[in-house]
């Protein structure tokens, strides 16, 4: 069984989007992780890529892959490959939480990347900037 999101569901996604902006602002509690689906969530709603940037990435999480496009100064994300990515990054969702935090450590043993690493970099680093 695949779960997809309805049309009415949807209409949730700004509301859900708010929500997680505002908390955004608060630490987050120690040793809480994400799952991958939320992990897109947060990149989507905290991520602040540079507005000239348009560009798109493969990111590949617990095995769900996701296009993650730069456009506009905003992340749009989806489900799927995309056509023609700038840079891929496969890891957990831990691990991916952990570069967001820490973009300038790619640990070699939990991440692997294909593609410009300075696009990654500049996808890795618009969330703490």
């Amino acid at each position: 069984w695949v779960y997809e999101l309805t049309e009415l569901g949807r209409e949730l996604e700004p509301i859900l989007l708010a929500l997680g902006g505002w908390g955004l602002r608060f630490p987050r509690a120690e040793g809480a992780t994400l799952n991958a689906t939320s992990m897109m969530l947060f990149l989507r709603g905290g991520g602040k890529p540079d507005p000239a940037e348009s560009a798109e990435y493969r990111v590949e999480l617990d095995g769900g892959v996701w296009t993650v496009r730069a456009e506009d100064g905003q992340w749009h994300v989806r489900r799927g490959e995309p056509a023609n990515p700038a840079a891929g990054i496969s890891t957990d969702p831990v691990t991916f939480n952990e570069l967001l935090e820490n973009p300038g450590h790619l640990p070699s043993d939990r991440v692997r990347t294909s593609g410009d690493p300075a696009a990654l970099d500049r996808l890795l680093r618009s969330v703490g900037a």
